[in-house]
C-alpha cells in the first residue's frame, strides 16, 4: 500500500470522524458511509474514462492509479442524495455538513500525492522545485517540477478555512455546498495551468 493509499484512507476517516452524526439517522450512518464510499470510488474510476489518453477499461480494475477527483466528489454527492431520498431528510442539510469538512479531508489525501508524486507539476526549476528520484514514482525520475500537490494542499486548507468562517454566519441550505464548490472550481482553474499530468492518468 503506498502513501497515496494510506493518506486518502486518512482523509476518509477525517470525513467520518468530523461530519456531524446528529445529521444522520440512528442506525443508518453505517449505510450512508456504505453509500459514499462506493459511489465516490466509482465516480472516481469512471471519470477516468472521460480522459482522452485512458485505452482500455482494465483502468477500473487498477486500483494504483486512475482515479479523478471530479468524479469522486460528483458520486459522493450522488450517494448523500440517494440517502436523503430513501431516509426522507433534506439533502442540502447533509451535503453543507459534508462539504465542511471535504475540503481537510482532500489536503490530507494530497500529502499521499506529494510523497508518492502523483498529480505532479509542470516543469519548473527554481528553489521550489520538487524532485521525484525513485523509479516507483509516477512522476518522472530527477526532473525538477513545480509542487503543485503543496499548493493544492494549502488550498484546500484555506478553502476549508474560508467556509468554516461562512458557516458560522447567517446563510441557507446549500450555501455552504456552493461556496466549496465555486472555491474549488477557482483554485483548481487556475492551478491547472501548472499541472504537468493528465487529470487520473
Amino acid at each position: 500500500m503506498s502513501a497515496y493509499h494510506i493518506f486518502t484512507i486518512l482523509g476518509f476517516v477525517c470525513l467520518v470522524l468530523f461530519v456531524k452524526r446528529t445529521i444522520l439517522i440512528k442506525n443508518t450512518i453505517f449505510y450512508f458511509w456504505s453509500l459514499f464510499i462506493i459511489f465516490s470510488l466509482a465516480g472516481s474510476k469512471l471519470f477516468v474514462l472521460l480522459e482522452p489518453e485512458t485505452s482500455g477499461w482494465e483502468i477500473l480494475l487498477n486500483f494504483n492509479r486512475g482515479f479523478v477527483y471530479f468524479g469522486a466528489l460528483l458520486g459522493a454527492y450522488v450517494a448523500i442524495y440517494l440517502y436523503s431520498l430513501t431516509e426522507k431528510i433534506s439533502f442540502l442539510m447533509i451535503a453543507d455538513n459534508v462539504s465542511l469538512v471535504i475540503p481537510f479531508a482532500f489536503s490530507i489525501g494530497k500529502i499521499g500525492c506529494i510523497i508518492t508524486g502523483c498529480c505532479y507539476g509542470v516543469y519548473h526549476d527554481s528553489f521550489i522545485s520538487i524532485i521525484y528520484s525513485s523509479e516507483n514514482s509516477p512522476a518522472p525520475s530527477n526532473v525538477p517540477l513545480f509542487p503543485i500537490q503543496f499548493f493544492e494542499l494549502i488550498a484546500g486548507l484555506s478553502i476549508g478555512i474560508v467556509i468554516l468562517l461562512f458557516n458560522k454566519s447567517k446563510r441557507n441550505a446549500g450555501d455552504i455546498t456552493l461556496l466549496y464548490l465555486l472555491l474549488y472550481a477557482i483554485c483548481r482553474f487556475v492551478l491547472e495551468f501548472y499541472r504537468g499530468i493528465v487529470t487520473g492518468k
